[in-house]
């Protein structure tokens, strides 16, 4: 917007300027209020964003001052590998079992 401010000063003899001082004039004016709600808006949040981060460092504290928190990761990546590994020997199992009674026929063949 203070870029598009300028070229409208300058009489549009600057590069990226649109050419026509009533367009750069518009465009810096629209530019400037947009950029003015955002820091307004940004603002009033900065209570509500501080709040938000006082909680997530509670949160966090908390996390880290329970033993059964910290083993809870662990636990869980410990159940998910059991399963993971079982269901992988029961898909083996499967895929393998075809392969056994072939060998049973040609045995009972002989």
């Amino acid at each position: 917007g203070a870029y598009f401010l300028w070229c409208w000063k300058k009489d549009c003899q600057c590069w990226g300027s649109t050419g026509d001082k009533f367009t750069d004039g518009a465009t810096a004016l629209v530019a400037m209020l947009v950029g003015v709600t955002f820091m307004t808006i940004s603002w009033h949040l900065q209570q509500d964003i501080a709040l938000a981060i006082d909680c997530i460092e509670m949160s966090c504290k908390a996390v880290l001052e329970t033993p059964s928190l910290k083993l809870e990761p662990v636990l869980a990546l410990f159940c998910r590998g059991v399963v993971d590994f079982g269901s992988i020997y029961v898909a083996a199992l499967i895929l393998t079992c075809d392969l056994a009674n072939d060998e049973v026929r040609k045995r009972e063949e002989r």
